[in-house]
């Protein structure tokens, strides 16, 4: 019997993330064309985000001032009024991470969309980062998907 052809790996900023085989509810072979291009570019997961933490334009957190200008070498916001620095990500599950947000867009992405949830050691080989950020990064997502089910409204 000749065995079944792999299917091509799929790649993400030049590192391999599927393995061509099928295995439980979700497949490794992730098809990057069905991935949304908002995950897959910085720039617009950097648009996503500022849209979703600042809806009505720039607010500064501290003054409340809504003028501000970016200080783009260090990827900061400046409030014009009283010169308070923060990022977009200040105030998220994404503040004081190393990763990238393409990495952590990916990461909510591919823990959604599993049907029978993911294991820290897949996230770990799709998104080629440590077993320990895989754990730690999973945890935050689970804590905000709680405290958001909490606040919902109970279905009527």
């Amino acid at each position: 019997m000749i065995p079944q052809a792999c299917h091509p790996p799929v790649t993400y900023n030049n590192r391999r993330i599927c393995h061509g085989k099928e295995s439980g509810s979700i497949s490794k072979r992730v098809q990057l064309a069905k991935v949304p291009e908002s995950v897959r570019l910085r720039t617009k997961c950097k648009a996503k985000l500022y849209k979703y933490h600042w809806p009505n334009g720039f607010e500064c957190p501290k003054y409340g001032h809504n003028t501000c200008y970016e200080l783009k070498t260090r990827q900061l916001f400046q409030c014009i009024h009283y010169r308070y620095q923060c990022s977009i990500t200040s105030g998220t599950i994404f503040d004081s991470s190393q990763l990238p947000l393409t990495t952590w867009f990916l990461g909510i992405y591919l823990i959604t969309q599993a049907k029978d949830g993911m294991s820290a050691l897949s996230l770990r080989g799709f998104l080629d980062i440590s077993v320990n950020t895989a754990v730690k990064m999973k945890h935050k997502l689970r804590h905000v998907m709680k405290n958001a089910d909490d606040h919902e409204p109970p279905c009527s």
